[in-house]
């Protein structure tokens, strides 16, 4: 046995790594990048909205499946090989509650 080793660290060097699967899967906008993709093609292919499409590029929309469907087409991908959530962060909200230093009405 390796000295200064318990248990738990000799689990923990053969615990296998699972990364997530946004690890390895890239965003639309950066499909785009890399294909070089010019977006009013992808916008005129597709049969999408310029505002819906520029959302979904941008992070700021999750399409439905029938739009990543016709996105993904467009690129030569399956939908299964393009991370479409959300690029935003969570914004903290202030309540309106006491706990927030609020008096409710």
């Amino acid at each position: 046995m390796v000295p200064d080793m318990n248990c738990f660290d000799l689990w923990l060097e053969k615990k296998p790594v699972h990364k997530h699967p946004s690890d390895f899967m890239k965003s639309i906008s950066r499909y785009i990048e890399e294909k070089r993709v010019n977006i009013d093609e992808l916008i005129s292919a597709s049969g999408l909205d310029r505002k819906l499409v520029k959302a979904i590029i941008a992070g700021h929309y999750t399409p439905s499946p029938k739009e990543r469907e016709r996105l993904a087409t467009f690129l030569g991908l399956g939908t299964d090989e393009i991370s479409w959530g959300h690029s935003i962060g969570v914004r903290h909200l202030r309540g309106n509650c006491p706990e927030w230093g609020q008096e409710l009405a």
